[in-house]
């Protein structure tokens, strides 16, 4: 019983990685074409009425940003590898002195306040990705 239930385990994280890793190629797949038609619409928005290039501008940028918006989902859905662990007193410092340089010239003043030694278990990737969202998102 132990035996097929390790195995079964075993098939179900390859699959993740499967799912994971075809989103990341199609994600790409999408993202390249995709700044092409942005950059066209920049080069070409002098040949256009300003609304029409404006729509077209804006809907590019939705595209993006729904693919961004899925790519983080079905990464934040994936269940973290045993043994990983986040320490936030040693991770965190570093994303918010990215963000403060960002964000220099909005005069905003960011307080860090955890409690002492916190860890999460998960990919280190993911939780910078999702904390970085959240100061991303305060800071706008």
């Amino acid at each position: 019983m132990v035996k097929e239930t390790n195995h079964l385990l075993a098939v179900m994280r390859q699959r993740q990685e499967h799912r994971r890793s075809a989103l990341g190629n199609l994600a790409h797949a999408l993202k390249t074409p995709l700044t092409r038609l942005s950059q066209i619409a920049e080069q070409e928005a002098s040949r256009f009425a300003a609304e029409p290039a404006t729509d077209f501008r804006n809907a590019v940028t939705q595209l993006g940003e729904i693919i961004d918006r899925e790519l983080k989902r079905a990464r934040l859905v994936g269940a973290a590898a045993p043994g990983q662990r986040f320490e936030l007193s040693r991770e965190l410092p570093d994303l918010l002195e990215v963000i403060k340089k960002l964000y220099a010239t909005k005069g905003i003043t960011f307080e860090m306040v955890m409690p002492p030694d916190k860890v999460f278990g998960g990919d280190r990737e993911d939780i910078l990705e999702l904390f970085g969202n959240l100061l991303d998102n305060a800071a706008k």
